[in-house]
């Protein structure tokens, strides 16, 4: 089988190795320095975790090259990188000095399970339990009626998510459930989950 190759643009031209990835990780989680010397300013570091694009202040919302995540009150903040048979991914809590680096390559499906168990991991290790849902809120079918409908997602034809999850999502009412179903080839995410109320004002997924 010949060498695979492949030419990419923007931000995923660069190949590296699994070593030079967790001295990468090292030097994120020591604030811009490992054993081999200063890679960025503690400042700059703290500024690419800071959020920059956050539309709703629920949401974590986004850094500098970083998709950020709360586990449990603990700031987390990852990236993960795809290509055809090849999937990476990076996730830290930089406050509590854990990382986790993990690669798959020919793996099925990586890029929809490579993310969530390198975060499973990173909960693990700083203690945190992984997100329940809870059953101690009433649902109210009262106001679904109010939810129901097509939401748009605005965002550029280019971007990831979009590619992902299509032109929008869907709520709607399925066997007495409130569901949400996205305009997307990925055949799990146009099924649906059953949204769950996790507080007064928000919706958990299943």
């Amino acid at each position: 089988m010949d060498d695979y190759e492949v030419v990419t643009f923007g931000g995923g031209g660069i190949n590296s190795t699994p070593r030079d990835m967790t001295r990468y990780l090292a030097a994120l989680l020591g604030g811009g320095s490992n054993e081999h010397g200063s890679v960025l300013k503690q400042a700059t570091l703290a500024t690419m975790f800071q959020p920059h694009y956050q539309p709703d202040s629920r949401i974590p919302g986004m850094g500098l090259a970083f998709f950020r995540a709360n586990l449990g009150g603990h700031l987390a903040v990852e990236h993960d990188g795809i290509l055809p048979g090849f999937d990476s991914e990076i996730f830290l809590a930089p406050n509590d000095g854990v990382g986790v680096t993990a690669f798959a390559n020919g793996a099925k499906r990586g890029m929809h399970w490579l993310v969530p168990e390198a975060g499973a991991m990173v909960r693990q290790l700083i203690g945190v339990p992984d997100d329940a849902i809870r059953s101690d809120v009433p649902h109210h079918p009262e106001i679904w009626a109010e939810l129901c409908g097509w939401y748009h997602f605005s965002a550029s034809l280019t971007d990831p998510g979009k590619l992902a999850l299509g032109p929008g999502v869907e709520v709607f009412v399925r066997h007495g459930q409130l569901m949400i179903r996205a305009l997307s080839p990925v055949p799990g995410l146009y099924r649906g989950f059953v949204l769950h109320p996790s507080s007064a004002e928000s919706l958990a997924l299943e």
